[in-house]
């Protein structure tokens, strides 16, 4: 949905926890041309990755999250400057959404926004 919104060459950014364990079937894109405009970066092995990986977890910091999340940003929009929005496919990631939004912005998207358009849409 949020890929078929977007003008011409513009491209989504999808952010993850992890990259290495992302497979573009989670995209839920058929179409190979939707599919090129999507870009996909992670936070593997920076401090909060290392955090929530321990045994028993670190407490995550939140502005550790905010810089370790807008580093994948920024090294994904050098490498793609046609990124026009940012889907947070991460649950611990909508605690930042607003920072991405004042700090890129570009619309950003995670599961609370979703949760949002369903109860708006079945409201009376």
């Amino acid at each position: 949905m949020i890929v078929r919104q977007l003008s011409g060459g513009a491209k989504l950014a999808v952010l993850t926890f992890d990259y290495t364990h992302f497979e573009t079937e989670l995209l839920g894109l058929s179409d190979p041309a939707d599919i090129s405009r999507v870009v996909v970066g992670g936070i593997e092995n920076t401090p909060t990755w290392e955090n929530e990986m321990a045994r028993p977890p670190v407490r995550t910091d939140l502005s550790g999250l905010r810089e370790d999340v807008c580093s994948c940003v920024e090294r994904l929009r050098e490498k793609h400057p046609e990124i026009r929005a940012l889907l947070l496919e991460c649950t611990m990631f909508p605690r930042i959404a607003q920072s991405l939004r004042q700090s890129t912005g570009l619309p950003v998207y995670d599961i609370t926004t979703l949760s949002r358009m369903l109860m708006e849409s079945i409201t009376p």
